[in-house]
């Protein structure tokens, strides 16, 4: 901490004068007989600045745009390896290790001599990155994917059993959005099926098409397939996921509420590299025909077991395995007392 200056002589008195007529609280607790001699004042607080990206977390997925030695496009997926430092890879695994500063700086951490990447963000959802890849040179464009928090599931440890009471139709509208400012390039209505089977969610378009992901916790749905099998594990195709499309996947299913589901694909065709193509697919739906409040487990009416359940799960966040959006009457995302009292008012009504 930076001290003040020492004043002398008559400077004293200036400074007396100054502190009374400026807080005159502070001047009366200043001695009457100061001494003449030097005066030690208490050094003004100075507030540090705080650095421009302190605290921005840049997990989660990047739309891609290279230049150099080949030109292209892809997702690259950001993963947190320890605070300030990622893994930048592409869809299959292929990238290489960075650290960031709270000034943005990006500096390379590869350990192979030649590799890594060097630049800096320009904003929370924007940076430059200059790449040396075996013997090649690229200059990068990187853009956070609109949609996308940095707790987007890039990876999945281990699965859990499906919510049963999401299965049947559901209605809504799905978004083509631009990959880089999440501009609208088309909507359109849709109708869907939900099929649970064990960990498994499946989502079934009216043409036959679909994808299945897997249950990472009750309310959340990680979709990973990948053609290719990356030597590192966490890039590879999630056991039970898949799709009909073609394409490589990676996206999620959030449960929002008992009838409300939304879902984030981004795909990438398997062309070459620098023949890649995105697409990121937003689908916001509503159960065709909706649940009644407190109706647990699904079957139309509420009963004693609708009870029982959410007396059996008390205690439980959306991050366990016994919770259920249906069990969290007060939208809180814990099942307590409240709920069990919301229950009890509901059947009475």
């Amino acid at each position: 901490m930076t001290r003040a200056p020492r004043w002398r002589g008559a400077s004293v008195a200036v400074v007396l004068v100054t502190l009374w007529l400026a807080c005159p609280a502070q001047a009366q607790a200043v001695p009457r007989h100061a001494p003449s001699g030097d005066l030690d004042l208490p050094a003004p607080v100075v507030e540090q600045e705080r650095p421009p990206f302190a605290g921005v977390d840049p997990s989660g997925v990047w739309f891609h745009a290279w230049s150099g030695s080949t030109a292209g496009t892809g997702w690259v997926l950001a993963l947190a390896e320890e605070p300030g430092a990622l893994y930048l890879a592409d869809v299959r695994g292929e990238g290489v290790r960075v650290a960031i500063d709270g000034q943005g700086v990006i500096t390379s951490r590869e350990p192979v001599p030649g590799d890594g990447a060097d630049g800096r963000l320009v904003s929370p959802d924007h940076a430059v990155l200059d790449w040396r890849k075996h013997g090649l040179t690229f200059s990068s464009m990187l853009m956070r994917v609109p949609f996308v928090p940095p707790d987007f599931p890039l990876a999945l440890e281990s699965p859990c059993a499906g919510d049963e009471t999401l299965a049947g139709a559901w209605r809504g509208v799905v978004t083509d959005l631009s990959p880089t400012t999440g501009e609208v390039l088309g909507r359109i209505e849709v109708e869907v099926r939900l099929s649970v089977g064990g960990d498994t969610l499946l989502l079934t378009r009216p043409d036959g098409s679909w994808d299945r992901g897997l249950f990472e916790t009750p309310t959340r749905v990680v979709f990973r397939v990948c053609d290719a099998i990356p030597a590192d594990e966490r890039f590879r195709t999630v056991t039970g996921a898949g799709t009909s499309r073609g394409v490589d996947v990676v996206g999620e299913a959030r449960v929002l509420g008992r009838n409300l589901l939304e879902v984030l694909l981004l795909l990438q065709t398997r062309d070459e590299v620098g023949d890649q193509r995105q697409h990121a697919l937003r689908y916001e739906l509503r159960r065709a025909d909706a649940l009644q409040y407190g109706d647990v487990d699904g079957d139309g009416r509420l009963g004693d077991i609708d009870r029982g359940l959410i007396e059996a799960a008390l205690g439980a966040t959306e991050a366990d395995d016994a919770f259920r959006i249906g069990m969290d009457l007060t939208g809180d995302r814990v099942v307590t007392e409240d709920d069990l009292q919301a229950w009890d008012a509901a059947d009475d009504a």
